[in-house]
């Protein structure tokens, strides 16, 4: 069983302006076809640096989450609702590489 994750990071937002970000990501849903890892669930998380909304302060988001993962490469696609004429809508990608062991599995303790 795969634990809930958490991420942060900035980005270059539909305003012109540097967004920042903190999400905790949810995803009960799996499937695992031709041995790639495909997760859906939920992704709760703040942002800020969008002058129209909350004065560009931080605001609360839920964005549905879709993760597709390989043994080193893997991508996680969500989708941003428009908000008025606050946020703009989005598509997001990310890609992920993976770096080091896989899991603990062979990590042996004295």
């Amino acid at each position: 069983m795969r634990l809930p994750t958490s991420w942060a990071g900035t980005f270059l937002n539909s305003d012109g302006g540097r967004s920042r970000y903190a999400s905790y990501q949810w995803r009960p849903l799996h499937r695992q076809p031709y041995g790639i890892d495909v997760r859906a669930g939920l992704a709760l998380g703040v942002f800020d640096g969008y002058p129209k909304m909350n004065g560009g302060s931080w605001f609360v988001g839920l964005l549905p989450l879709l993760a597709v993962e390989g043994k080193r490469v893997g991508a996680n696609f969500s989708l941003v609702p428009t908000i008025q004429d606050k946020v703009h809508g989005a598509f997001i990608l990310q890609v992920k590489f993976r770096v080091g062991r896989r899991g603990t599995e062979s990590i042996r303790y004295p």
